[in-house]
């Protein structure tokens, strides 16, 4: 919850003015518009101990396990695959789409990239 403080200061425009301008909603006013002062009022919640406030480790390493492998090898190996077998027929709003996800899951594809070979195959003789 957000509320403004009313305040009765004036600021004047610029340093060599005599002119003064009160902003009663916001504070000191100036040559640029006023800032408001806002104080944000918060409840604190104390978790209770016991049953509910414990975490089993298990839980919480197995979590770590499945974010990371799926950060680091589930979707990697997607993008792979592919851009693999999309690359000469995306469109320009899927391929900017793909970059995009190539960037966010860039630490996975590091980790892939000197195991795939991704080279087109030349014009085969005949």
């Amino acid at each position: 919850m957000i509320i403004l403080a009313i305040t009765r200061e004036c600021g004047g425009i610029g340093r060599r003015t005599r002119l003064k301008i009160c902003w009663p909603l916001f504070g000191r006013g100036g040559s640029s518009p006023p800032t408001p002062m806002m104080f944000s009022i918060s409840t604190v919640y104390q978790i209770p101990f016991g049953e509910i406030g414990t975490v089993n480790p298990i839980i919480t390493i197995s979590a770590y396990v499945v974010l990371g492998g799926g950060y680091l090898l589930v979707v990697p190996l997607f993008l792979f695959y592919w851009m693999n077998n999309r690359w000469n027929v995306m469109g320009k709003f899927e391929r900017l789409f793909i970059y995009g996800l190539v960037f966010l899951f860039f630490p996975g594809m590091v980790l892939f990239a000197p195991f795939l070979n991704l080279r087109m195959n030349g014009k085969q003789e005949s």
